[in-house]
């Protein structure tokens, strides 16, 4: 993967987790499917029908205080999934080629894929960087 779809993974992963974190949605997962033959990757989030409730809430306090071994809690608030979600996806997609092209990613986007009009809308005014 270059530099320029690493961005754009990024983007998009912010956007998304975004999305479902504002809706309360928390254990979402990403798939991945590669096609050696082509060199493609297509990726997209899914599982995403889990609402954070208040009996999520009580289970996950419940959970912690029943176990014997004091682990990080497997259900979080949406905040927080989403956080480690971005991390994760940070941590398992990597940029290894470079970009041959050089500009701001909109540029880079629009001259290999030809794509003329790209929308950024989703980006949460409340959010500090991010991407």
């Amino acid at each position: 993967m270059d530099f320029a779809m690493k961005r754009m993974l990024k983007i998009a992963i912010a956007n998304d987790s975004l999305y479902l974190s504002k809706h309360s949605i928390i254990d979402y997962s990403m798939f991945v499917i590669i096609n050696p033959e082509t060199r493609r990757i297509r990726i997209g989030i899914i599982d995403y029908i889990q609402q954070y409730t208040f009996e999520k809430e009580l289970e996950s306090f419940v959970k912690h205080k029943m176990s014997s071994i004091k682990e990080d809690p497997t259900i979080i608030p949406p905040e927080a999934y989403k956080q480690r979600f971005r991390t994760a996806m940070d941590t398992y997609f990597v940029a290894m080629v470079p970009d041959n092209e050089k500009g701001d990613i909109k540029s880079i986007v629009q001259n290999k894929f030809g794509a003329r009009d790209i929308k950024w809308t989703t980006k949460d005014s409340s959010e500090k960087n991010p991407i």
